[in-house]
């Protein structure tokens, strides 16, 4: 079976996990889950949620910079305007039924070149770019 979500830790790793119950997600992100975000997936019933730890803040979890990342570039916004979040992610697909279905390879394609991007510079810092009407930036 393919994994049906992916471990995105602090220090900049993606991994494949299953996380099909609340169990497995709360080890994933080391104690109460919260949804940071959510976006949809074209052409099927399915999103991806990123769930964090709820108390990550609050437990001064080391920053997650592949995750902050990652809600920049699903809002279209620059890394800046996210604030800094603490400890492991997970990003899981699954319908409003919260069944899960594995990753689809589009979305571990974007996970991958953040993470790479990240691995590469060491530097957090997504700019989005905009194109007006003409295809000008």
């Amino acid at each position: 079976a393919k994994m049906t979500a992916l471990h995105i830790r602090t220090d900049g790793t993606i991994h494949d996990i299953e996380a099909d119950t609340l169990e497995q997600m709360q080890k994933g992100v080391g104690g109460y889950i919260e949804v940071v975000t959510q976006g949809g997936i074209a052409g099927t019933p399915y999103d991806w949620v990123l769930y964090g730890n709820e108390e990550g803040m609050l437990l001064d979890l080391p920053v997650n910079p592949v995750a902050r990342m990652l809600v920049a570039v699903a809002h279209q916004v620059d890394s800046p305007e996210i604030q800094e979040l603490h400890g492991n992610f997970v990003l899981r697909v699954e319908d409003d039924q919260e069944n899960t279905a594995p990753v689809p390879e589009e979305l571990r394609q974007v996970v991958e070149k953040v993470a790479g991007l990240y691995a590469e510079t060491g530097n957090e810092l997504i700019r989005i770019v905009r194109m007006d009407e003409e295809g000008n930036q």
